[in-house]
């Protein structure tokens, strides 16, 4: 495996890891000179991935927090 595709499995992993929008947030502006270290940039098809992937992982924890919401308003 290169080093583009080795990068951008090991990122989208890691986004699906985090704990809070803010911690994924965090670790995008952290990773952005790993991005260019591997050449994967705006525009193209990794990076693309890599965004989707936190995307995907921001609209689960919203949920979570909106549940979370709800069932304390509940309670």
């Amino acid at each position: 495996m290169t080093s583009r595709p080795a990068y951008t499995e090991l990122a989208i992993s890691a986004a699906r890891t985090a704990l809070t929008v803010a911690d994924l947030r965090a670790w995008f502006h952290h990773e952005s000179a790993n991005r260019m270290r591997h050449a994967v940039l705006p525009g193209t098809a990794e990076y693309d991935e890599i965004v989707k992937a936190c995307a995907e992982r921001k609209a689960e924890l919203e949920r979570e927090t909106e549940a979370t919401t709800k069932l304390k308003r509940a309670i």
